[in-house]
């Protein structure tokens, strides 16, 4: 069994600054969304959240596109509990076909992992 770390969500938050508002976030939301829209709709696009960070981001795109997609997710881990990144393991692959589809892949952030 895999160990786990406790956190403390409002200790953590006690140290961070509000960079930007929810209103702010929304907005930039809405015209991420609306390129995303002018880009893939008519491709059926398959979304794939790469989790677990992705899935807020892909939750907030879903509500704001309104064409025919599909959603699947990876799950891939580098940093196993430390702070510094290792080989991908990967814990889940899409079980939907990448083949000749249009496919953007979400995530909350890109790192390298050193």
């Amino acid at each position: 069994m895999k160990s786990t770390t406790a956190i403390d969500p409002g200790a953590i938050l006690a140290t961070c600054e509000r960079l930007f508002s929810p209103t702010e976030v929304a907005s930039a939301v809405d015209v991420w969304a609306d390129a995303i829209a002018r880009a893939v709709a008519p491709d059926r696009p398959l979304l794939v959240a790469c989790m677990v960070g992705g899935a807020q981001p892909l939750g907030m795109l879903l509500e704001r596109l309104h064409f025919p997609l599909e959603v699947d997710y990876v799950h891939a881990t580098r940093y196993r509990g430390g702070t510094r990144g290792h080989e991908v393991e990967w814990l889940h692959l899409p079980r939907s076909d990448l083949s000749g589809r249009t496919v953007l892949v979400v995530d909350d952030l890109l790192d390298a992992g050193n």
